[in-house]
């Protein structure tokens, strides 16, 4: 028997978002960035870590461990400093979210959110055109990304909320976790 702390009593915390290159992460996060709340990107600790380096060049999951290792050590900061961090990293896997999720054992009751934009191929592939980028590369970083990836599942947090998005509307979906995430 176990007393799972309700989410109003929890402290701040991390919320991680996962999904394909171009499903929104970022256009959610950036839009979370305020009432107390960091953001932390992946794609910009890895571009500090490793400059001008192409994502598959970098041995996974070795070469990966620094940009994970500091992206825990931004957030961890945040959370020690009293704020909620939003997380924008694909975390194709259980194994990478998990590491994004697990803090410091100073706060154990921290709010842990997992938020998954679940964004159809069509418009992904659609996204990623009116952004300029080169389809082949993003295909072939989706392609590694297929080897290990794992929908996420309620079942793997067991602290943790899990929301699921599947049509991405920013609006709606900020709105809808400034109220999950700040009790609005």
């Amino acid at each position: 028997w176990s007393l799972k702390p309700s989410w109003a009593n929890c402290a701040p915390g991390p919320a991680r978002f996962s999904g394909w290159p171009s499903s929104g992460k970022t256009t959610i996060a950036k839009g979370l960035e305020s009432r107390k709340t960091g953001y932390v990107s992946t794609d910009e600790t890895r571009d500090r870590i490793y400059p001008g380096m192409f994502p598959l060049d970098i041995k996974y999951p070795s070469g990966w461990e620094a940009i994970w290792k500091s992206v825990c050590d931004q957030r961890d900061a945040h959370i020690m400093d009293g704020n909620n961090v939003v997380i924008d990293s694909c975390g194709q896997n259980s194994y990478i979210r998990g590491k994004f999720l697990y803090v410091l054992a100073e706060r154990p009751y921290v709010r842990k959110t997992v938020v998954f934009l679940d964004t159809d191929e069509e418009e992904l592939v659609h996204r990623e055109r009116q952004r300029g980028r080169d389809i082949a590369a993003i295909k072939r970083i989706k392609d590694a990304m297929l080897t290990d990836w794992e929908t996420p599942s309620q079942e793997e947090f067991s602290d943790a909320g899990l929301v699921v998005y599947r049509k991405l509307d920013p609006v709606a979906i900020i709105s809808d976790l400034m109220a999950r995430l700040f009790d609005e």
